[in-house]
Formats: structure tokens, C-alpha cells, sequence
């Protein structure tokens, strides 16, 4: 096997040029979901390629949403099955002046793709495509039969994605697991194994106490949309820094033995110096140190404030009470938290302390999930980064978002893993990129994941 192994890897140095190519035109393709901007081109494009790798493939309409490519390529050796989720939507890229190269050039710099969708996750999917295609011309054959499902609208909390897992659930639920393939050495030099992620829930607080913007010499007498909002906001979170939402975190779940046992590791990616590496990060609570610190950092559910619109844009003088206010909050959930129950909570907390008056407006989310590290699929990825001589740190859940509950839940009830060497970052901020040597990374360790699911 190893003999085997070696002949794709050498393969894969061989053909770089052509896989970085291969990445650099995909990334030329815009595909922003919040935009509308190339999606229907750039899922044709992605079926397209997987047809090349011998799959079926086709576009799935969605009603009111974006396709889904669905694709299915045969193994003639094995009776395993790997669903492979991807994404082919992107962020938007403003501000463009921000970035050094343009965002869907793909031109290399120094020693990175500089692109939107570099990182996050187009070069990855296009990564793990070429990976196939190098085990395919050395094998004439894959390791194990693969599903696979890109959508569209990631970046749009996966809002379509219920839709096409029910319409197609009953094939969907012979696979024996689902993988995501991410370089994950957010800092460099330490891959990860990640074995679920917290739960996502953004909604809009809006407050209009006036039907026109008025001018400010009435402030003494009429009520200020922006200061309402304000108060009501400081009424959720303490001075201390604390979420003081009435019951908000009654449901959190601690982490379980095995997850306090893993977080151990996690110290280098996800503690002060991690972040100091991925964000440029110089100032944390001061009340958070060491094992505290990433255990908050990964199970602790979050209050976030996106962004904040009311009122003139800072541009000239304009002197006014503005008509109405409106912000954007984001919390992340841990087990055993759901979406209604946090959104049922805030309407309750404000209408105790009297602002009856804000709406609070469901926009987007999902709950959270994880899978145990004995799953054998999460056992492969360990063991297939091993096989590349790194040693991988497993966290028991991302900080961060995606839709693998929609996987994990019923009517699938499918382990889930995300994996994959590689350095890249600046997901969602201009200059995302991954690095040329990520891209190697990342082709030789799907290569490896494939064999090690195809023997655990």
C-alpha cells in the first residue's frame, strides 16, 4: 500500500503546475451566493469537472435558492461510501481597494494564491479534485465510492441544503460518513482534526420611533431610535463582559470527558498565540489564561454584535435624530443550546425590560454537532495526517460554523469529520490565500484520507 502511496504523492509533485492551473481557473470563476454573482456558471464549471473525474454529476435547482452539484463516481474495489461535502460560494470581496492582487485574478504572490475562495473553500475542493484525479492515473481506480454534494449558498447558512438532503435522503443515508476537506493548519505547521462545530444563530434588532429622520433640536423631547437600541443591547451583556440573558446559557452542556481530555492539545492553535497568529490579536480577557482560555474558546456560547446601521454616515455634518436603528448579532451555540430556544429567550429578556418596541428578526441558523473520536472516519483522518509525518490536534468542536448538523441529524444521522493539511487564512477578509506549498499539502492528504477510510 505504501509503495502505492508513494507513486500518487509522486505524482502529484509532478503534475503541480498543472493542479495550481487547474486551482488558479477555478478561482477565476466569481461565485459570490450573497450577490448572485457567477453561481449558475461556476456550479456548471464544478459539475463539469467532477464529470472529467468519470462521476455523474448534475446541477440541482433549488426553489428559491442556489444549486446543488451532486455528483457520484464509482469505485470498482471497495463497498465503502464517503459523502464529500463542499462549497462553491464565496464572500463578497469588498473593500476591493484592500486587496494587493485582484480577488478573482488568482494571481500568485510571493508564495501564495492570492484569490476569494482561496482558503475558504474552492482551492480545497479543487485541491481533493485534483487528489482523485492523481490516484485515478496512477490506480485507474478510486479507493472508495464517493458522494458528492457542493452547494451553493454556504455562505447563506446552507438555507437550501434541507431541502436537497430531504429530496435525495434515501441515497444520501447508505454513505458511511461525511468529510470535509479544509487545509487546517490555520497556523501553520498544525494540522487539526476537527470533530463537529458550534451551532449559528443571527437575527436583526430593529427599533423606528419616528417616521422620518427629524431635525436634532428636537432631541430634548423626542425619542432616539439609536440610544433605545443601545440600552436594550447593554441590557444582554454585562460589564464584565458577561452574557446576562435571562436563561441564556441554562441548556450549555460542559464538555465531556473526552473533550476535556482533547482540548489539552489545542493550547498552540486556539489559545493567545494562535489567534495572535491568525488575527494579529493583542488584547484577550485578562481573566482567561491557559487551559481556561481555550476551553472558553471552544465551549463557551457566544453574544456577537456584526454591525450597527442608523443615522448619517460620518461624512460632512448632518444633525439629526435618525428615524430608526437596526444591528445585527450572531450568537454561537454549544450543545445542548437550538436556534428557537436562544430567539424565543431574546424576545422574552426584551420584553421584560420593556422594549416591547424592538423587533427581533430571524435571519439565519443551525445547531450545533459533533462526533465522537472513535468513529472510524474520525480515526482515518487522525491516522492519514499521521501518515504524512504530522501529528494532528482533534478538536472536539470548531469554534466556528458549518452545516453538519443538517448531516448529523436525522433523517442521515451521518458522522461528520473536517480535515486536511495545508496553511491558508483570511477566510471572509481581502487577501484570503493559501499557500502553494498548502495546495501540495492538501492534494497529498486527501490522497491519504481516501486509502486510510478505505482500510479502518
Amino acid at each position: 500500500m505504501q509503495n502505492i502511496l508513494d507513486h500518487i504523492y509522486d505524482y502529484i509533485d509532478q503534475h503541480f503546475d498543472e493542479h495550481l492551473a487547474a486551482t488558479q481557473r477555478y478561482l477565476r470563476q466569481p461565485s459570490i451566493s450573497t450577490q448572485n454573482i457567477g453561481i449558475q456558471e461556476c456550479a456548471e464549471l464544478t459539475a463539469g469537472m467532477l464529470r472529467t473525474l468519470g462521476s455523474e454529476a448534475s446541477v440541482v435547482p433549488m426553489q428559491g435558492g442556489h444549486p446543488v452539484v451532486y455528483g457520484r463516481l464509482a469505485s470498482k474495489s471497495s463497498d465503502r461510501t464517503l459523502l464529500m461535502y463542499g462549497m462553491y460560494d464565496v464572500q463578497p470581496v469588498e473593500p476591493l481597494d484592500a486587496w494587493i492582487s485582484p480577488p478573482f485574478e488568482a494571481n500568485i504572490v510571493g508564495d501564495r494564491i492570492i484569490a476569494r475562495g482561496a482558503y475558504n473553500t474552492k482551492g480545497p475542493l479543487m485541491g481533493f479534485l485534483n487528489a482523485i484525479q492523481s490516484i485515478q492515473a496512477v490506480t485507474g481506480d478510486v479507493p472508495v465510492n464517493i458522494v458528492f454534494v457542493i452547494e451553493g449558498e454556504e455562505e447563506l447558512a446552507s438555507r437550501s441544503l434541507p431541502q436537497f438532503l430531504a429530496r435525495y435522503a434515501e441515497d444520501l443515508r447508505k454513505a458511511d460518513a461525511v468529510y470535509f476537506h479544509l487545509p487546517t493548519e490555520m497556523v501553520k505547521g498544525i494540522p487539526q482534526v476537527m470533530l463537529g462545530c458550534k451551532g449559528a444563530l443571527l437575527f436583526d434588532l430593529e427599533v423606528k420611533t419616528l417616521t422620518t429622520d427629524a431635525h436634532s433640536m428636537s432631541a430634548p423631547v423626542v425619542i432616539n431610535p439609536v440610544w433605545r437600541l443601545i440600552w436594550a443591547l447593554n441590557s444582554m451583556r454585562g460589564a464584565d463582559d458577561r452574557i446576562i440573558i435571562d436563561g441564556f446559557c441554562e441548556n450549555a452542556q460542559p464538555p465531556t470527558a473526552e473533550e476535556t481530555r482533547l482540548l489539552t492539545s489545542l493550547g498552540g492553535a486556539w489559545g493567545p498565540e494562535g489567534l495572535k497568529a491568525m488575527y494579529g490579536v493583542t488584547e484577550f480577557r485578562p481573566d482567561l489564561v491557559g487551559p481556561d482560555f481555550v476551553r472558553e474558546m471552544i465551549f463557551a456560547p457566544t453574544l456577537n454584535i456584526n454591525g450597527f446601521l442608523a443615522g448619517q454616515p460620518l461624512a460632512g455634518i448632518k444633525t439629526i435624530v435618525p428615524a430608526s436603528a437596526r444591528c445585527q448579532l450572531d450568537v454561537r451555540l454549544v450543545p445542548d443550546m437550538t436556534v428557537q430556544e436562544v430567539l424565543d429567550k431574546v424576545r422574552a429578556h426584551l420584553d421584560r425590560r420593556g422594549f416591547t418596541d424592538i423587533q427581533v428578526r430571524f435571519v439565519a441558523g443551525y445547531n450545533p454537532s459533533r462526533t465522537s473520536v472513535d468513529q472510524p472516519v474520525a480515526q482515518a483522518a487522525i491516522q492519514s495526517i499521521r501518515e504524512l509525518g504530522m501529528e494532528p490536534r482533534v478538536v472536539p468542536m470548531l469554534p466556528a460554523t458549518a452545516p453538519i448538523v443538517l448531516f448529523s441529524r436525522p433523517p442521515l444521522n451521518l458522522p461528520f469529520v473536517t480535515s486536511g493539511l495545508g496553511h491558508g487564512w483570511l477566510l471572509h477578509a481581502p487577501n484570503e490565500y493559501l499557500e502553494l506549498e498548502g495546495l501540495r499539502a492538501c492534494e497529498k492528504s486527501a490522497v491519504a484520507f481516501l486509502y486510510k477510510f478505505a482500510a479502518i
